[in-house]
């Protein structure tokens, strides 16, 4: 089997065209973003090449582009596209006219592509063309070669017109783009052309599929790192399908007025085989603005201990006294005392789900602990929370509700000596009642009677509910933001909610809490459980609706459009401001509990 020898032709990269190509950004990205990411993905690809070739010979890096002599000598004022260059150049001169002639900046090839050639040792040729297809010059360059990569800009231009000449003049090549790295003065026109006339010439690949098959990517990963350099204007998103709230927090920051963030490429990490589940990661393993891995983000969206809160097991160590009678079940062993068994619902929760349909109901503790020995049977190891419904709840024309209020959670390293970090915590203004849609009573295990979980009403500080007025509203959401407050305070001062080192992290979760029947009133506030995959529903993001509750509040917002109940589009946006750009908080209130 011969050798395989390969080149890339990196197609006008030259001032002058990436000046009029990026002259205005894309959608909400601004030019300079725009441009920033399109030269960084060009770099990778050479420095794929170039870096640490699979084969013994590195790839030769072939710079194309367009250069006319003064006056446009070589070129006919009637041709299509370069004629009226020279047309207007003979009316007004070499000095106001003089895109792609030589002797002026704006021909030559971008010297910082070129540098990381030469900083690797690789080998490189410049053809300079003074015609829209490419000449015979080319063809002595690829010569034994057998592989042809095709990067650059005007994808429907100087791209097509290169891929085509292969494909004419070199039939026995393989000849390949690769989709990220090539550029055109529109989104659609390049979406188009890479979508349907490309693959008539060439295979499209993605910039992965051109790193693993020219250097491997974890060589790449370390070119990457001995390069050391990340582009000017451009902040970069990953999404690692890790889950959480990632892609609602990535609409936020892409489409932001002026916008520095874009997309970029994931490779494979690795594979859990006992899960069968395989774990992604920048390309290059590369530390980005933002993705879903930790270890590869600047900064983190999961909060390190967060399943201190999160489990409803764990949570005990820090908000016992703010709780319903719990009792943990783990096998045959029951690790916290009760008082009695009154009648009355108890609850019977995984310690470690969320949602409904995670809670089966019981009677009574001893039928509550039946039911948990029964599902242990079925799977082993299985921790159990058994909660002890309040005694004369609060209800709302006769059925039972809770409290459901949004918290977000950021630290910082400080900075200081210590390395200690700032923490803040934040209650969202706006919290929801979550009503059940029969009537409550003691006796009942119905799910529709004693599970509440989808968000019915919103409350806010200056709006009457179904509580009533405002005043209701205060002395509530007041209760709720101190036993929040206190009990977070505890979580990181006993030291299981932790900083990263000097990484950012944050995190939206919610909170539940019940209520007694007071004289009247609304008595005594229990906090129920904290939940760290909150159902987030934002109208603008185009979201998968993956639950009944998501399809819902979609179906909702579509018959009401912005008078629905449930949009949280302002939230998040107003989360991401804080996060990302340090803003004053909107609609999110301070509690910030101290430093741990």
């Amino acid at each position: 089997m011969a050798p395989i020898r390969r080149a890339l032709i990196v197609c006008d990269v030259q001032a002058d065209v990436l000046k009029s190509l990026f002259a205005i950004g894309s959608g909400s990205t601004t030019p300079e973003t725009s441009r920033a990411a399109f030269l960084d993905a060009v770099r990778s690809c050479i420095l794929a090449s170039v870096a640490c070739p699979l084969e013994a010979d590195k790839p030769l890096i072939v710079f194309s582009g367009l250069q006319f002599a003064p006056g446009y000598k070589e070129v006919h004022e009637d041709h299509c596209l370069f004629g009226s260059l020279k047309r207007l150049n003979g009316k007004v001169g070499d000095r106001a006219v003089h895109f792609f002639m030589r002797g002026f900046d704006g021909s030559s090839i971008d010297a910082d592509l070129v540098d990381v050639v030469s900083k690797f040792g690789g080998k490189h040729a410049v053809v300079m063309r003074q015609t829209h297809l490419p000449t015979s010059e080319l063809s002595e360059h690829l010569v034994d070669i057998t592989d042809v990569t095709v990067v650059g800009c005007k994808a429907s231009q100087s791209v097509q017109a290169t891929v085509q000449y292969v494909a004419d003049h070199h039939p026995g090549i393989d000849c390949s783009v690769v989709a990220e790295a090539l550029a055109d003065y529109s989104r659609q026109r390049l979406e188009a052309i890479v979508e349907h006339l490309l693959p008539m010439y060439c295979r499209v690949a993605s910039i992965e599929e051109y790193v693993e098959a020219t250097c491997g990517l974890e060589k790449f990963a370390q070119a990457l790192a001995l390069e050391g350099r990340s582009p000017a204007n451009v902040k970069f998103l990953v999404d690692c399908e890790r889950g959480g709230h990632f892609s609602l927090y990535a609409h936020h920051l892409l489409h932001e007025n002026g916008s520095q963030w874009l997309m970029y490429p994931t490779q494979k990490w690795y594979e859990d085989i006992f899960r069968s589940k395989q774990y992604l990661c920048p390309l290059g393993k590369r530390v980005v603005g933002f993705c879903g891995e930790p270890q590869f983000s600047e900064v983190a969206m999961f909060i390190k201990g967060r399943e201190f809160l999160d489990d409803k097991v764990k949570l005990l160590k820090y908000a016992e006294d703010f709780m319903p009678e719990t009792i943990v079940f783990n096998g045959d062993c029951v690790m916290s005392p009760c008082r009695d068994d009154s009648s009355g619902p108890w609850f019977v929760k995984a310690s470690d789900k969320n949602g409904g349909k995670a809670i089966q109901i019981a009677a009574g503790r001893d039928e509550s602990l039946r039911l948990a020995a029964s599902q242990y049977t079925s799977q082993p190891g299985e921790v159990y929370a058994i909660q002890r419904h309040i005694s004369n709840p609060h209800l709302i024309d006769g059925r039972k509700w809770h409290l459901k209020m949004y918290l977000l959670l950021t630290s910082n390293a400080d900075g200081g000596e210590e390395g200690g970090h700032e923490w803040r915590l934040y209650a969202h203004e706006d919290a929801f009642l979550c009503i059940s849609s029969k009537p409550w009573s003691a006796e009942s295990v119905e799910h529709e009677v004693q599970v509440t979980t989808r968000r019915t009403d919103r409350i806010s500080p200056k709006r009457s509910s179904a509580l009533g007025d405002s005043s209701v509203y205060d002395k509530i959401m007041a209760k709720c933001r101190n036993i929040v407050n206190v009990v977070v305070r505890r979580a990181i001062d006993g030291g299981n909610l932790q900083g990263r080192g000097g990484q950012k992290q944050f995190e939206i979760f919610s909170c539940d809490f019940m209520f007694s029947a007071g004289d009247g009133n609304i008595g005594e506030a229990y906090l129920i459980e904290f939940n760290f995959s909150p159902v987030l529903y934002d109208p603008h993001a185009n979201q998968q609706l993956t639950t009944a509750g998501l399809k819902l509040y979609d179906r909702e917002y579509r018959e009401k459009g912005e008078g629905a109940e449930i949009n949280d589009h302002g939230m998040l946006s107003e989360a991401v401001s804080i996060v990302f750009r340090s803003s004053r908080p909107r609609g999110w209130r301070l509690l910030d509990p101290p430093r741990g």
